[in-house]
């Protein structure tokens, strides 16, 4: 059986002060432990599991775990959830790994060439992230959907739905989230802004808000927007901190081919109907 490393809940990006310190208290004794591979470029996580202990991860995220660990499949939040999730690139079901033993590992990765991250998540400190980039969490986490808003979505190459990830008053969670190329840190000053290419915004706090725009001294960038095609921007105020990605992935699926540069929702419909099918079957057992 594989040996888990000593949990490090210093790892985990979260807040600061107080409430950091509250929550690692509670993280080491309630979280499983990880350990991130891999990165920048390939990251994948070693997830340890303890007898009763589970995560939830996305259907298309597992690439290997031990032999006996149990694995079920659960339209998290419902079907109303389960439907917007799948609007920002998400599974409509997830995959739950329970541990059955000590140490049992589940490995799992993102999809595409890039880094992964955990964040630690109180009631008060939720996030947002790009549309498909959650990879897996603690058991207690609600994963749904926040709008991006109209410009974000037609010109900043994003997701109409940003996926977003809390949990209840009281609760603490980790959440390990991919990304296409190289994770990194920004922390904006008060009064200060930040400008992200379209494309590479990754994560930040619930509460912040970012507008879109154009850079550029001629005709109020439009110039640049037109004759180079580029310009458009995240704009981003202080104090804050954003999370941003090195690759764009929209553009990723444009080169190969996808109709506008998004993921078709091929298939999805039917992780919903499954979904559907099995909550019923739930409901009728009980009864």
């Amino acid at each position: 059986m594989a040996q888990a490393p000593e949990a490090d809940p210093n790892s985990i990006v979260l807040l600061e002060g107080d409430e950091r310190n509250t929550f690692n208290e509670k993280v080491a004794n309630q979280a499983f432990v990880y350990q991130i591979k891999g990165r920048p470029a390939f990251a994948y996580g070693d997830i340890y599991l303890n007898e009763g202990q589970k995560v939830i991860a996305d259907s298309n995220a597992l690439l290997w775990m031990d032999g006996g660990i149990d694995l079920d499949v659960n339209m998290e939040g419902g079907c109303c959830t389960a439907y917007m999730r799948s609007c920002s690139g998400e599974s409509c079901c997830f995959n739950g790994y329970t541990g059955t033993g000590a140490n049992q590992k589940v490995t799992v990765g993102f999809k595409l060439p890039g880094d992964l991250m955990a964040f630690g998540t109180t009631h008060k400190n939720g996030w947002i992230f790009t549309f498909d980039a959650f990879v897996a969490g603690t058991n207690n986490l609600m994963v749904g959907s926040r709008f991006s808003g109209c410009c974000a979505c037609i010109c900043a190459d994003e997701s109409t739905f940003l996926t977003s990830v809390k949990v209840k008053e009281g609760e603490t969670g980790v959440v390990l989230a991919g990304g296409y190329g190289m994770i990194e840190r920004h922390e904006i000053p008060a009064n200060e802004e930040l400008l992200v290419s379209r494309g590479l915004f990754f994560a930040a706090r619930e509460d912040t808000q970012f507008d879109v725009g154009l850079i550029g001294q001629e005709c109020g960038g439009c110039c640049n927007l037109c004759c180079a095609n580029g310009g458009i921007v995240y704009k981003f105020k202080g104090p804050s901190v954003v999370y941003t990605q090195s690759k764009n992935p929209i553009q990723l699926y444009r080169d190969f081919g996808i109709p506008g540069g998004k993921e078709t929702n091929t298939g999805k419909a039917c992780n919903l109907v499954c979904g559907v099918v099995k909550q019923a079957g739930n409901a009728a057992q009980q009864q």
